[in-house]
């Protein structure tokens, strides 16, 4: 067994006849068998602001939301050949170059806490990059000086 990169598993086994009884027993368990010749693959994304401190949003809700939308195509060969989607959290667009790829951005500002980020924000990358310029340094000595407007 081996994770591959869009975050699947894959099972080696010995023999071809081994293959379609594995597949019942995970079927039979819950878990989807697909992104196999003409099917939609696991879809590819990025961290999102777990990770990076550019994006103001994660992928993966939408990234799950995407996926049980196309649970049939992903679990049967009946696309016109493999399919790869792929989505990222800015324009930047880490999560790769697919077949389809979606650029998940969020389109309000998001809701501060003015004293919980005051208190923990010292970053100077966050101050720049802030998408709606509402992180600004303090003044009058409050500390770490950071502060929203």
């Amino acid at each position: 067994m081996r994770f591959t990169t869009r975050s699947n598993i894959e099972f080696m086994l010995s023999s071809f006849d081994k293959v379609q009884p594995l597949i019942d027993k995970l079927t039979a368990e819950g878990f989807p068998v697909g992104a196999t010749a003409n099917s939609v693959s696991m879809i590819s994304h990025t961290q999102g602001w777990l990770h990076c401190d550019i994006p103001g949003t994660d992928a993966s809700g939408v990234v799950k939301s995407l996926m049980d939308m196309m649970h049939y195509e992903f679990t049967h060969h009946e696309m016109p050949s493999r399919v790869r989607i792929t989505t990222s959290c800015c324009q930047i667009n880490c999560g790769g170059q697919g077949d389809i790829s979606i650029n998940v951005q969020y389109t309000k500002p998001p809701r501060i806490n003015h004293d919980l980020v005051s208190k923990v924000c010292d970053r100077p990358a966050v101050v720049a990059r802030c998408p709606v310029a509402a992180i600004r340094l303090a003044i009058g000595g409050r500390s770490p000086p950071i502060a929203l407007v």
